[in-house]
């Protein structure tokens, strides 16, 4: 499967057809669990790359953790990616409830409108501003390719998609929490920041790796 900008129908069970009070209901819920997420991808990554800062991993080896070292690694590597790519993924069901949702939902003028009332006009625009050049980034095939291949499958990747390094990935996982916060803020659902919650998550990573600093 190859990661594009195109918009993907929605089933004919969530199509306009849903009344109003359902969809925003469904895109409140959407942006409150995106945000959660997004603070959960900026831990991943700072756990990440505190790992591979200093000494860690050779302590990790010298005490006789390294294999286990290497398996909580690849274990929050796989959730990132599942959070991220899952962002992504085609609306399939009514039950349906990751990012894309909120944002084919928002698609609909009236149902924009009723969120613009109860939110912030401004942020729910750079949500969906975000979202429209996140869909369309080279980045995504990558990511998504990796996600099937490696993470939630296991098949012989395609020689003409690139592995994803750390450093795209992570800055493309970082946009992503991004345009989660942006939604949350849009919606109304919460005027935190992931800003204001940076020295949190690095003292947090920071004391998860303080025995082996």
């Amino acid at each position: 499967m190859r990661a594009n900008g195109a918009r993907t129908p929605f089933p004919s069970s969530m199509t306009p057809a849903m009344d109003q009070k359902n969809s925003t209901s469904l895109i409140y819920e959407v942006a409150e669990t995106a945000f959660i997420h997004a603070l959960e991808i900026l831990q991943l990554i700072e756990v990440m790359q505190f790992q591979n800062s200093g000494q860690i991993n050779v302590r990790l080896s010298d005490a006789g953790a390294g294999r286990a070292g290497i398996a909580v690694r690849n274990a929050m590597i796989s959730r990132i990616v599942l959070l991220v790519a899952g962002c992504y993924a085609p609306v399939r069901d009514k039950g349906d409830k990751h990012l894309r949702v909120a944002f084919e939902l928002l698609e609909y003028p009236e149902i924009c409108a009723a969120i613009e009332s109860k939110g912030s006009k401004s942020d729910l625009s750079e949500a969906r501003r975000m979202w429209s050049e996140l869909i369309k980034d080279a980045r995504l095939e990558s990511v998504i390719h990796f996600r099937h291949k490696f993470t939630a499958h296991f098949a012989d990747p395609e020689k003409d998609i690139p592995i994803p390094k750390y450093d795209e990935f992570f800055a493309f996982a970082a946009v992503t929490a991004k345009a989660m916060e942006k939604l949350a803020h849009g919606t109304g659902g919460t005027a935190d920041t992931l800003n204001e919650m940076r020295d949190e998550i690095v003292g947090s990573a920071r004391a998860y790796w303080r025995p082996w600093t």
